[in-house]
């Protein structure tokens, strides 16, 4: 029945939250901003020799590495506006690859002179605006001359402790003859140019003993995999091109947890081909697991050396177990184990080859030798090409924390996958695996309010790809709060954010435009507080009633397992997008990722976790964007879509 013209309907099953207002002196205010009293002549002969010097040492460090000078210098320039970059752009004809604020509020732009003569022209202008020209040239009138040069306060090269990124100085060089390292390139800005950059990096690091050994291009970077030695990386630092050195990063991710009880005797059905469909990228599965004979359509291995497609390590079984059936803790509780999804199996990752030499535990990583980039695109699109996979699942994620710079680079590859191919891909939020134990009074309430608080800490937030636009992103929540050991204290309530699972906001473009991340929280898994000798605290991270159940690499017998970590919370939301793909097929012959996306969104509840915890007068708006948002909800799937 219409609703009548002005009637108000009320959707409570569609709570919204109204992002914070951001305070009004922090937004960004485009040519209206303060800018000082000119003294043209000798703010003109500031600009003009901080540009000159600027330029000049660019061509010096050229010379000396080899890199052809004529086209593609980077320079800093610092403005009173974010503006400038406007007029940059539109009358120069220049490209801002880098945008940012300075710690005294000014804009800093990175500007990308296409050769010596876009260098030499804008060099003109400054000499005009110095001398107070009343001359119109072809680019600027004398009004905006002034108007663009007043608002500029400086030029400058970027230093290499500006492209060296966070691990890299963290950490310092390895302390080997050669290593591998991500080197990211400023895009020049069309696919004509991209290869002759590509090619001068080549025969640089052949001049300094090393070579690129994987590469690969987004929107506004070049990629590059490179084997180094420390000569070549600090000679990479001082290349202007080069946007950032850093060492490969490190994946994190939940390592076996204790087994749960043995399988017994499980009778499962064979797919009929009107299943969904999931690839899953990660260390692979083990397709003769009882619980997936029959479900894992192909498996191909992407490189990583270890000579199979099958799963060594246990994380790819462990996330395809969720991937296929959606809830295996439901499962076990029922006795029904009802496969509703057909995967694919992308080995991306393999077992740490020192880790394994030194008999300790492995982790998963990617092959040293790949950019991580590289080999996620390759698997995405040979799957999507040969299978027509539409939903992807990552439960994979670096040691990256995103603290409103640009965007990472894997995260810009994801998105620009999206665009190109219309796909769904689900992405870990990610894990700080050894969170700080917040000081609290000694009960539990106050011990968990305390865990929330610093939860919104900078060092919790996304990492690197969650922060993705396009992506699905997923943060954890706590499926149980009983501890096996009697004397710890669970993190989260059930249904609360996970201790360690990352948190929003997202990508930011300023000050005042932020995206929400993460999009939506499954069940991931918990962690305990335990007190050793009535002093000593510690995590206790591997209690089997916190974690996650799934399946396992069979050993002994045994076939289940509960770990914890966004890695489980995200194979949840696969599941749910490859089913809504399916129930869409009813009402569009191929539903696009976007509407596959709503449907998702549209099938969420508001978690169960305790209001008076997370919800007091200080986290109140803040933290429901940044860490909640909102359950997906796996039976409400809707198949009421008819």
């Amino acid at each position: 029945m219409p609703e009548e013209r002005g009637a108000i309907r009320r959707l409570e099953h569609i709570p919204l939250v109204r992002e914070p207002d951001i305070e009004p002196e922090h937004r960004r205010r485009r040519y209206f901003s303060r800018v000082p009293a000119r003294d043209r002549r000798l703010h003109g002969s500031e600009l003009e020799k901080g540009y000159d010097e600027t330029v000049d040492q660019l061509l010096q460090e050229r010379q000396i590495s080899g890199i052809a000078p004529e086209r593609l210098l980077v320079i800093e320039f610092q403005t009173f506006d974010s503006g400038v970059r406007d007029n940059l752009e539109d009358r120069f004809q220049l490209v801002v690859v880098d945008e940012g604020t300075t710690d005294d509020g000014r804009s800093r732009l990175l500007v990308q002179f296409a050769d010596i003569q876009s260098l030499q022209r804008f060099r003109q202008e400054v000499q005009r605006y110095q001398a107070e020209s009343e001359v119109r040239s072809d680019i600027l009138t004398q009004s905006q001359r002034r108007e663009l040069f007043d608002r500029i306060e400086s030029a400058r090269a970027l230093s290499p402790e500006e492209r060296t990124g966070p691990r890299l100085k963290a950490r310092g060089w390895p302390q080997t003859s050669t290593f591998y390292l991500d080197v990211d390139i400023w895009h020049p800005g069309n696919v004509q140019h991209a290869p002759e950059v590509q090619q001068s990096i080549r025969q640089f690091c052949g001049r300094f003993g090393g070579r690129v050994t994987d590469e690969t291009r987004t929107e506004t970077l070049l990629l590059a995999k490179i084997q180094a030695n420390q000569q070549l990386g600090g000679e990479l630092l001082k290349v202007d091109l080069v946007a950032r050195v850093e060492l490969p990063p490190e994946i994190r991710e939940a390592s076996l947890r204790v087994l749960r009880d043995d399988l017994g005797t499980v009778s499962i059905t064979r797919p009929t081909g009107e299943e969904g469909r999931v690839c899953i990228l990660d260390s692979g599965v083990v397709a003769g697991h009882p619980l997936l004979q029959g479900w894992v359509e192909e498996e191909r291995d992407f490189d990583t050396g270890e000579g199979t497609e099958v799963d060594l390590h246990g994380h790819g079984t462990q996330v395809a177990g969720l991937v296929v059936y959606g809830d295996i803790a439901e499962c076990l509780e029922s006795g029904v184990f009802d496969p509703q999804v057909v995967i694919c199996s992308a080995k991306v990752l393999r077992r740490d080859r020192q880790q394994v030499a030194g008999g300790l535990p492995p982790d998963a990583v990617f092959p040293e030798e790949h950019r991580i980039e590289k080999t996620t695109e390759d698997a995405i699109r040979d799957f999507h090409a040969r299978r027509g996979c539409r939903v992807f699942n990552l439960s994979l994620g670096s040691s990256d924390i995103y603290y409103g710079t640009r965007q990472f680079a894997w995260a810009e590859k994801l998105d620009q996958l999206v665009r190109e191919l219309d796909i769904v891909i689900v992405v870990s939020a990610g894990n700080r695996p050894d969170p700080p134990i917040p000081l609290a009074g000694p009960g539990r309430e106050d011990f968990q309010k305390a865990l929330i608080q610093q939860m919104m800490a900078p060092e919790q937030r996304l990492c690197n790809p969650a922060t993705a636009a396009l992506v699905l992103t997923v943060g954890a929540i706590a499926r149980s709060d009983r501890c096996r050991a009697p004397d710890a204290i669970p993190a989260a309530p059930e249904n609360a954010p996970s201790p360690f699972s990352r948190v929003g906001f997202g990508y930011q473009i300023s000050a005042t435009k932020r995206s929400v991340k993460p999009d939506c929280v499954a069940h991931g898994g918990n962690y305990a507080l335990q007190t050793l000798g009535g002093a000593d605290k510690r995590w206790v991270k591997e209690d089997v009633y916190l974690g996650e159940p799934t399946i396992a690499l069979p050993s002994g017998g045994r076939f289940l397992c509960a770990p914890s970590g966004t890695s489980f919370a995200s194979p949840h939301i696969a599941n749910i997008a490859a089913r809504a793909e399916v129930a869409l097929r009813g009402i569009v012959p191929v539903p696009s990722a976007n509407l596959i996306r709503a449907i998702v969104g549209a099938t969420t509840v508001r978690p169960t976790y305790p209001i008076n915890w997370i919800e007091d007068e200080e986290t109140e708006g803040e933290s429901k964007l940044r860490i909640v948002r909102v359950r997906s909800l796996q039976r409400g799937l809707g198949f009421g879509l008819v």
